[in-house]
């Protein structure tokens, strides 16, 4: 009787060993290895480097960062949900063969173009009841829950995630000119104003019908979104954003201002969709000024230079010769006798080839107190118009006459001596 329970116990013995090693009950690994083993496990299996890593509460969870999670409906990409999966089991297969103790695995993924990070749960009683075979897999996969979660949190461990940390204003310019040009081809320029970040855009037409065109607003409008993901992601964010669009066929823009406030309420669920688009505010302000009433900075120089010249090409047929000197920005032209004459007694003429040079010469980033147009006749005469801005713009909102600008012109510094290509 004796031998045959010593066989019966001996068996019993043997069967469970299998048993204890799905369970976890073999230590292989330690808990105090886990910051360094878990990352480089999950990047050996699954080729995703680990941003964060924490045993915390009993929830064993990382951070990923994947290039992307969301199709173009907003769902989960299952690329996506099958390396969040993976990283799951990757840090099961560390737990259940350690000394850690823990309620659930976790793994959080992050990208850069959107909004939301996903974040999955998984029992890890579960797991190792479904190790046991005390529960199918079925039953352990039904309650796993992948959820959306603003981007700036991290599961449980933290409501300050920073994708961009340390990133300086250039930096952050960077990003939003290069997401504007990759998403929507859209060149943009950005700056900052105390705690407010200002975007710009040049289109050629901004209005139809004389009210802004529903293409622009759709573009001005994705811009702005762009701009407010990267926002969500740095460690000072904005208290508003403003996307301005400058038209060619108006000396009105456009803009789009953003709180930062409003955008977290709805992040957070406290306002739809459509009640934070209300509260975007739309204002318009003189094509030149930006939505503080300030001068847009969004040109540089060699642009400018290269925009008058293609600009003097087409409205007077002659190359000109561009200089930008003490504040003047100085357009020489060699002319033959007859072009000379008809130029200095044709206001129009003239005015017609500046409007849409001086329009961008109030763009610049490096302020222009002077536009001048400097006239050499084959004869060698020489003349020499200097308009100032207030005086230009006065004369296009029709408030100062040719004649009257003309006048003024004359009584205005003279332009700086330059050679006029041939």
């Amino acid at each position: 009787m004796l031998k045959k329970l010593f066989h019966f116990f001996v068996f019993l013995f043997a069967a469970a060993i299998p048993l204890l090693g799905l369970t976890g009950c073999q230590t292989t690994y330690h808990q105090r290895d886990f910051a360094t083993l878990i990352p480089k496990t999950i990047t050996q299996d699954w080729g995703v480097a680990v941003d964060q890593f924490k045993l915390e509460n009993g929830n064993a969870g990382v951070l990923i960062r994947l290039d992307s999670i969301w199709d173009n409906q907003g769902k989960l990409t299952p690329a996506a949900q099958s390396i969040i999966l993976g990283c799951s089991r990757s840090i099961e297969k560390i737990l259940v063969s350690s000394d850690a103790t823990a309620k659930v695995i976790s793994v959080t993924a992050t990208t850069a173009d959107y909004f939301n990070n996903v974040y999955f749960e998984r029992s890890y009683s579960k797991i190792r009841q479904s190790r046991a075979g005390a529960i199918s897999a079925k039953d352990l996969y039904k309650d796993d829950q992948f959820k959306l979660v603003p981007d700036w949190q991290w599961g449980p461990f933290s409501d300050n995630y920073v994708y961009y940390p340390n990133y300086s204003f250039s930096q952050i310019q960077a990003l939003i000119e290069t997401r504007a040009l990759a998403q929507y081809g859209l060149n943009v320029k950005s700056e900052i104003d105390g705690d407010k970040w200002l975007v710009y855009t040049r289109v050629s037409r901004l209005l139809d019908n004389n009210v802004l065109a529903v293409d622009i607003s759709d573009k001005m409008l994705n811009i702005l979104n762009a701009t407010e993901v990267i926002a969500t992601k740095v460690d000072h964010p904005p208290a508003s954003i403003s996307v301005t669009a400058i038209g060619g066929d108006t000396d009105l823009n456009s803009t789009y201002t953003d709180s930062m406030d409003n955008l977290r309420a709805q992040m957070n669920g406290k306002l739809t969709r459509e009640q934070r688009r209300n509260l975007i505010q739309e204002s318009t302000q003189a094509f030149y000024l930006n939505v503080l009433g300030k001068p847009i900075s969004m040109l540089a120089l060699p642009e400018l230079t290269n925009f008058a010249t293609t600009q003097i090409q087409v409205n007077l047929k002659n190359m000109p010769a561009i200089s930008v000197q003490a504040g003047q920005f100085v357009i020489a032209l060699k002319l033959s006798s007859n072009d000379y004459a008809t130029l200095l007694n044709h206001n129009d003429i003239l005015l017609n080839a500046l409007k849409p040079i001086w329009r961008l010469v109030l763009l610049a980033q490096d302020k222009v107190s002077l536009l001048s147009l400097s006239l050499t006749a084959g004869d060698g005469r020489n003349s020499c118009l200097s308009f100032d801005p207030t005086a230009l713009i006065n004369y296009f909102k029709n408030v100062m006459t040719a004649d009257q600008l003309f006048s003024q012109s004359k009584s205005l510094a003279s332009c700086p001596l330059m050679a006029p290509k041939q």
